[in-house]
């Protein structure tokens, strides 16, 4: 058993958001982390019922553990879309159910469904209730911390009260409180104040429960402080806007380095495994965690071993090779110096934040630049074997007649941060919408990005 097994099933999760967490957009996330839980958006189960499209449907072999999120007030209803599923098991093959008790659109609050059903813990009971006895798929709520006038712990604690009774032990609580009058969707993310600290003090009130915690989480470093505290964290427009964030989840989250990211970073650093904050973030490293004398000796290694490494693939890491072995080169007089300067550059950054678009003297943070690019090749590299893998599900899709731009759409921020992204996004955005767009258009896209990345490149060993 790996390690990675021994943790919370749900330790981290993208969260459900209409429009955007499509099944395009599942199997591209689950490229970049194969143990990230991946939700549908919200789907009504009167929708289910009686729509004629099929809205269970997903493809596992692409988009791997997937929760279907449900909205609805009716227990009969959501008895019957557990009867639907437990029947077609083997078609559905959800990895878990989650009822939406959290979102605060005025469409759905209309429905009788979402946030406004935290006033009725009993209604909410009885259909998470109705769901368990018709079938065998694992029963969670996704709810808020509060609503309008209604946010303190005890109206929180009250409203999982009846769920915990009928066996519920999975909740994700979004760390804000929802405004039912008056405020819209995005603003209900962003002006009631975060709560993180309620959340914290529901877990230690209901210490057998699982506890996922949502909202206004853009990193992994803050994932991992979260889950010192709850079982799970939730990432929702963060993992959609800039996805690399997912290439760090697998390693960072679960200790598995298996992935695409961690192999092609190790190659620049082989300390990933032992100190994650340098490697996720070098702006921050601990400048008083080692001496000086084993902080030179370490990076001395792991150059070294770097350039062994390289030497096995091609043949974009070949032109990777250039890069470590220029600094090798040098020896201990170059390796003293690019330390020296790393760590006066960290420390500024620690101290200052730079103006945007003022850059120091290019010879004052040569090495120090070249250390921090060698983490965005890495993520670079890493997010184009993802597309590659991408493309015979792509080609399948595009036999269904399903248009491109639902399969771009997911990856418009896939190189955010990389020369060449705003061109890609541009490309695809004045391309990709015409009548006669195909796959083509996307693959050349691509194609125009991989230039720019090996340009930038070979501009790192300048």
């Amino acid at each position: 058993m790996t390690k990675a097994q021994n943790f919370y099933d749900q330790r981290f999760s993208v969260a459900p958001m209409l429009d955007w967490t499509t099944r395009y957009c599942r199997a591209f996330h689950r490229q970049l982390s194969k143990h990230a839980v991946l939700y549908t958006e919200m789907v009504a189960t009167s929708t289910i019922l009686h729509s004629k499209s099929d809205y269970l449907f997903f493809n596992p072999e692409n988009e791997g553990n997937v929760v279907l999120q449900l909205g609805g007030s009716d227990p009969k209803q959501f008895a019957q879309v557990g009867k639907m599923l437990a029947e077609k098991a083997e078609l559905y093959p959800y990895y878990g159910i989650n009822i939406n008790v959290g979102c605060p659109s005025p469409r759905v609050t209309s429905g009788s469904f979402g946030a406004c059903l935290m006033a009725e813990p009993d209604l909410v009971a009885q259909c998470a209730d109705a769901l368990l006895t018709s079938c065998d798929i694992p029963v969670s709520i996704k709810t808020r911390i509060g609503i309008d006038d209604y946010d303190d712990f005890d109206f929180l604690a009250d409203f999982l009260d009846p769920l915990v009774e009928i066996g519920i032990s999975d909740f994700t609580i979004h760390a804000r409180k929802a405004l039912l009058n008056g405020l819209s969707p995005k603003e209900n993310r962003e002006i009631p104040p975060l709560n993180y600290q309620r959340v914290y003090d529901l877990k230690d009130e209901f210490p057998d429960i699982n506890i996922t915690i949502n909202g206004g989480i853009n990193t992994l470093y803050e994932a991992s402080e979260h889950l010192k505290h709850v079982e799970g964290v939730m990432m929702g427009r963060e993992a959609f806007n800039n996805p690399a964030v997912l290439l760090g989840v697998d390693a960072l989250l679960f200790d598995d380095y298996a992935n695409d990211f961690s192999r092609y970073h190790g190659i620049f650093d082989d300390t990933l495994t032992l100190d994650h904050q340098y490697a996720f973030f070098p702006d921050s490293v601990n400048l008083h965690a080692d001496s000086h004398d084993s902080f030179t000796m370490r990076v001395a290694k792991s150059i070294s071993g770097g350039r062994n490494l390289l030497s096995t693939y091609d043949p974009l890491l070949e032109k990777l090779d250039l890069l470590t072995t220029l600094i090798h080169k040098k020896a201990a007089e170059r390796l003293e110096q690019g330390l020296t300067e790393k760590r006066a550059f960290a420390l500024e950054m620690l101290q200052h934040k730079r103006e945007p678009g003022k850059h120091a003297p290019k010879s004052h943070i040569s090495d120090a630049a070249r250390f921090k690019r060698a983490q965005q090749i890495a993520t670079g590299q890493a997010m184009f074997d993802a597309l590659e893998r991408l493309r015979p599900y792509w080609e399948k899709e595009v036999k269904r007649g399903v248009a491109i731009s639902h399969l771009f759409k997911p990856v418009l921020g896939a190189f955010n941060g990389l020369p060449g992204a705003k061109q890609f996004r541009r490309y695809l955005s004045i391309h990709g919408f015409n009548n006669d767009a195909n796959l083509d258009v996307l693959l050349y896209a691509i194609d125009l990005m991989y230039d720019k990345f090996l340009q930038f490149i070979e501009s790192s060993v300048d």
